[in-house]
Parts: C-alpha cells; structure tokens; sequence
C-alpha cells in the first residue's frame, strides 16, 4: 500500500490567491497540456511506477478519470 503524508502547509489566503491565478490563466495554462499521464485513486501506485519508470513526465491523480 501507499501512505501519503502531505508536507505543504499554506494560508487559506495563500490558497485563494493560487486558485484565483488558475483561474485567470486557464487559457494561457490549460491543464491537459501541463500533464501527460492521468489517474484515478485506484491507480495511484501505477502513476508512481509510470513516474518513477519516466514513462510519464507529469503525472496527475483524478478522483475519477473519464
């Protein structure tokens, strides 16, 4: 199994204004081509594997991928 153990702390405020800019810049940053590898939770071992093994360069996890 995997144990995640987040190491990011912020400010509520600091979150804001990340989204904030998200949202600004979604057609400068689109994020389908900021990632070439998609996963859902049930798959988060293998983005790791797909990672680690460069099979992808930037992988994201989904709650559900389409």
């Amino acid at each position: 199994g995997i144990t995640v153990v987040t190491a990011v702390r912020c400010e509520p405020r600091q979150l804001r204004e990340s989204l904030e800019f998200l949202s600004r810049n979604v057609d400068r940053l689109p994020l389908h081509l900021m990632i070439d590898g998609q996963y859902d939770l049930d798959h988060v071992e293998e983005a790791i594997v797909d990672s680690a093994d460069r099979k992808v360069t930037r992988a994201a996890i989904f709650p559900v991928v389409d």
